[in-house]
């Protein structure tokens, strides 16, 4: 069975007006639409659409129960407009959101309000798959190699003023200490972005490692002075081509800077901040959780599949993400239910006698009836599910 999904996309800042609206056909608004939510989560749940007339929208969660299954999807399907950069975040292990969340509930911390860090027990490792040209972020620290060349270039920004020298002897602690630095709250931190600011305005041709420079270009222009642009600098920017992926576990920080594509996550809300943002920053609770160690394995390597297929099934994470694009039908088996959604063109679902529509811009529950179905077509269509969906080789 097949059933379409809807839901309104999230009004965040820093979305675009434009991709989701493309996406979907449908005339471009003037408002930042950042988020279109498909799954159970309560922060913005999803609606399965009837098709008999003037029949009101049924609840996602409410429909797995009324069809016998369990009534939360075990991950979280975005598709996800960032039009300009999104905060510096980490999200916690799962050991570490169930302490979180015990604490902020025995101080009665409202489950809603801006104080609030940790919404629910689950960890929240997220994969990020770039349908725009290219899409840029920052995941991961440097190799002290690498951020000691950051530093130089940082030096050849500002000069060798007394901030610069605070961000010298950190380093000189390895990775280790220039994250524990970074997220000090140090008044020199705040100083070195002012100071990288104003430089970087003035004489924005200065000869940088290309990956800083388009860094510094992303975020300084948007958050000028603003202490997250020191902990950026130290990050791994990633570009992604169109139809890549990368991998963001608990623990990692990241940040990302703008395109459009599809993000699949554990159901959780759990995000702490430690800059680029208006939100609350906890620099305390960030530290708490962020790894203060190099991370440079964020791109995340499809493996093909039978046919037109090709799937993402990141280790740790309790879900699985299978992208079909061709002509020549893909075979897929799956226990329980899954989101489908249409990337582009028109594709065709067929599972036993029944035969379902899968179009670009349009996002659907399939709760198999049968242990097999079938795409075909010629769309792109990607089909998220907990770990017993596959695709079956011929």
């Amino acid at each position: 069975m097949l059933v379409e999904l809807s839901n309104t996309p999230r009004p965040y800042e820093w979305g675009d007006s434009h991709s989701l609206a493309t996406w979907q056909g449908r005339k471009q608004g003037s408002q930042p639409e950042a988020e279109l939510w498909l799954g159970t989560h309560p922060g913005s749940e999803a609606q399965v659409i009837s098709k008999r007339p003037n029949k009101i929208p049924v609840p996602l969660s409410s429909w797995l129960t009324q069809q016998s299954f369990a009534p939360e999807l075990p991950f979280l399907v975005k598709i996800i407009a960032p039009g300009k950069p999104l905060s510096i975040q980490v999200h916690p292990t799962k050991a570490q959101a169930a302490v979180g969340f015990a604490r902020e509930e025995a101080s009665s911390v409202a489950w809603d309000s801006l104080e609030r860090n940790y919404r629910d027990r689950s960890d929240k490792p997220e994969v990020l798959i770039a349908w725009s040209h290219v899409f840029d972020a920052l995941v991961g620290f440097q190799h002290r190699e690498t951020a000691v060349r950051t530093l130089e270039a940082v030096t050849e920004l500002v000069g060798d003023i007394d901030s610069v020298a605070s961000a010298r002897e950190a380093l000189a602690g390895g990775i280790k200490g220039l994250v524990g630095w970074l997220f000090s709250g140090d008044e020199s931190i705040t100083s070195l972005a002012r100071a990288m600011t104003e430089s970087f305005q003035s004489r924005p041709s200065i000869n940088v490692p290309s990956g800083l420079y388009q860094t510094w270009e992303a975020v300084i222009p948007v958050y000028p002075g603003d202490p997250g642009i020191l902990a950026a600098s130290f990050m791994n920017f990633v570009r992604l081509q169109e139809g890549e992926a990368l991998f963001v576990p608990a623990g990692i920080v990241h940040a990302y800077l703008g395109g459009f594509g599809l993000e699949v996550m554990t159901p959780s809300d759990n995000v702490l901040r430690a800059g680029l943002t208006a939100k609350r920053v906890d620099l305390t609770g960030f530290a708490s959780v962020a790894e203060r160690i190099p991370f440079t394995g964020a791109r995340l390597e499809a493996k093909p599949t039978g046919n037109d297929g090709q799937e993402f099934a990141p280790l740790g994470a309790p879900f699985r993400i299978i992208h079909w694009r061709g002509a020549s039908g893909e075979s897929l088996r799956s226990q329980g239910p899954s989101v489908v959604v249409g990337h582009t063109g028109t594709s065709t679902l067929t599972e036993g006698t029944a035969v379902y529509e899968i179009t670009a811009g349009h996002a659907y529950l399939w709760a198999p009836e049968s242990s097999e179905a079938t795409l075909s077509g010629n769309g792109s269509v990607y089909v998220i599910s907990g770990k017993q969906v596959s695709s079956i080789p011929r």
